[in-house]
């Protein structure tokens, strides 16, 4: 009876690292994979959604943002002025995940009400969130190439010359 407990605390043991194995390289790696995402729009008309889609042919940075997240407060000035400085080469989506609370004055005080916002889907608001890498928290930035492959996700808060960085890695693409 012993024995039995012990293969089944090792079996589940064995399990829970593969899997923390598995989701640290998905998140972490950087490696291209395939995704989209089809998320309710937020501050559009009832109805809107907000699609990779949408952006065929054009790169796209996704990232998430919650107000309850510091450092996304930080971040969102930065993101803002990348939006507007890549207009025209690269898409910024900001998505609300994991959200308990009320996102529009983090949005309104950090000036991104201007561009596109989505909502992230599921129980607990966090399904693309998960798909791109997502596991602790946030923030979180997903960056997609032309194609709609995911090439690259960034588990940390990123200042303007990171994001601008990491956007010149990616997609070959320098600011305006």
């Amino acid at each position: 009876m012993v024995v039995g407990v012990v293969a089944t605390g090792v079996a589940i043991l064995v399990g829970v690292i593969v899997a923390a194995v598995v989701l640290k390289d998905d998140g972490a790696s950087g490696e291209a994979s395939e995704g989209s995402f089809d998320l309710p729009a937020l501050e559009a008309p009832e109805g809107e959604r907000v699609t990779l889609a949408d952006y065929e042919g054009t790169p796209v940075v996704v990232n998430f943002f919650a107000s309850w997240c510091p450092t996304c407060d930080q971040e969102l000035p930065d993101f803002n002025t990348a939006a507007d400085e890549y207009a025209g080469e690269v898409e910024f989506v900001f998505v609300n995940a994991l959200e308990n609370a009320d996102w529009k004055p983090m949005a309104e005080r950090n000036g991104i009400l201007d561009n596109t916002l989505a909502k992230d889907v599921g129980p607990d608001n966090n399904e693309l969130y998960l798909e791109v890498g997502g596991a602790v928290g946030l923030p979180i930035t997903a960056f997609y190439d032309a194609e709609g492959d995911l090439v690259h996700t960034e588990l940390q808060g990123m200042t303007l010359a990171t994001l601008q960085e990491q956007i010149r890695q990616s997609f070959g693409v320098a600011p305006a």
